[in-house]
């Protein structure tokens, strides 16, 4: 009796009784009572501790106890499971399209070409097409292509499409080539051309300019000829490299330019290159040697300024300053160093792309403490590409870094 009683409280317990001693006061009372009511009960509740314990170990036996894992990053949702059956029809169809790609690869014939037929039926889902013996078509024998007529200076229209393919590339345009250079065929007009345009070749242009003037000195052109000699003989003293063809064409140049001066004594030209000889023969053999020259310098020097400071990049102005810049005081009146600075100045801002005459002015500002100045002149020009007579103003630069040098 006891141990019902015991099995009873336990099945009590375990269905939700959270008192165990209410249960054992009523078993005690039922024990004591009268009547055959409590075996039957004892034997209802055994049976229901019965499947209640059957229930226990069920559910038990059947739910694995899951091991404790490290926790992991959230994995994607699994795919949900296909059936068997649509499975095996996606395989068949997957290996249906994979020899669709054989045949279509098979397709390809000798010269890479492809039956676009096959392919665009085998793109659409369709069989691949076969021959009536149930084997594939062999590829047909290319035909060779007909010549493109050639169609000579012919510019296709652009195509608007911004994905347009390139079919045809432009010959490459031959560079521009220089038109030849027009030199005039008359003898004088031929001459002065050279003469201009000398920075080619300065030997031989003025070698050959000097022939033709000398061919016009019976002819009424002349005193332009004498002239245009002076001016030749004195570009060729420029540029010589020795002393002594320094002086011999300067002393040519101021032999003819005397002569222009005779007959055209109005002339710029005459007075001016006649002046300039005279100045560049004199350093060439030194100041003791020249100064009985220092008063057609002065003379013919002053009259072209006055005819035209501005010609040939203030060639008037450059001599005349350079002239008083070096010529003893006592030998000139009035103030050379200021006649000097004055002209010279005036030369730079009247011709400021014929770098001699900022070579000039340096060297005057050099003498007279303006170093500083002179520095600044200088490097305002050693890095500006000369835009006239380039081969000839190219030295004039070598000379300007020289000086500075000095600074």
């Amino acid at each position: 009796m006891f141990l019902s009683g015991a099995l009873l409280s336990r099945a009590a317990v375990f269905f939700g009784a959270f008192d165990p001693h209410r249960w054992l006061m009523g078993l005690a009372q039922l024990d004591g009572a009268d009547g055959g009511l409590f075996p039957w009960l004892v034997l209802v509740l055994l049976l229901l501790n019965l499947v209640a314990l059957i229930a226990i170990w069920w559910r038990l036996g059947n739910v694995p106890r899951a091991e404790p894992v490290q926790p992991t990053p959230a994995a994607p949702p699994a795919p949900a499971l296909v059936d068997d059956t649509v499975a095996q029809t996606r395989f068949e169809a997957h290996d249906k399209q994979m020899k669709q790609v054989i045949e279509l690869l098979d397709m390809i014939n000798d010269n890479g070409n492809i039956n676009t037929d096959y392919v665009l039926e085998a793109l659409q889902g369709g069989a691949v097409k076969t021959g009536a013996s149930g084997t594939r078509p062999a590829p047909a024998t290319p035909k060779p292509a007909a010549p493109k007529p050639v169609v000579e200076n012919t510019v296709a229209a652009p195509d608007p499409s911004p994905t347009a393919a390139v079919t045809a590339s432009e010959p490459t345009p031959e560079p521009a080539k220089p038109a030849a250079e027009a030199i005039p065929d008359a003898p004088l007009d031929r001459a002065f051309y050279l003469l201009e345009h000398r920075d080619e070749d300065y030997q031989g242009r003025l070698q050959e300019a000097v022939t033709l003037f000398k061919g016009e000195l019976n002819s009424v052109h002349v005193g332009r000829a004498q002239a245009a000699l002076s001016e030749a003989y004195f570009w060729l003293g420029d540029v010589s490299r020795s002393k002594s063809d320094e002086k011999k064409w300067h002393g040519q140049g101021t032999e003819h330019g005397e002569k222009a001066i005779k007959l055209e004594p109005d002339a710029i030209e005459a007075n001016f290159w006649y002046a300039a000889n005279i100045g560049a023969w004199g350093v060439a053999n030194g100041i003791m040697s020249s100064l009985g020259s220092i008063g057609p310098l002065q003379k013919h020097g002053n009259l072209s300024l006055d005819m035209d400071r501005t010609y040939f990049h203030a060639a008037p102005l450059r001599l005349m300053g350079r002239f008083y810049h070096q010529v003893p005081g006592f030998m000139v009146s009035g103030n050379p160093k200021k006649l000097a600075d004055s002209l010279l100045r005036e030369a730079v801002e009247v011709g400021p792309d014929f770098y001699l005459n900022h070579l000039f002015l340096a060297e005057y500002l050099i003498d007279n403490r303006g170093k500083k100045e002179a520095r600044q002149l200088l490097e305002g020009i050693l890095d500006r590409p000369p835009t006239i007579y380039p081969n000839y103003q190219k030295n004039v630069l070598d000379d300007c870094r020289k000086l500075m040098r000095r600074l």
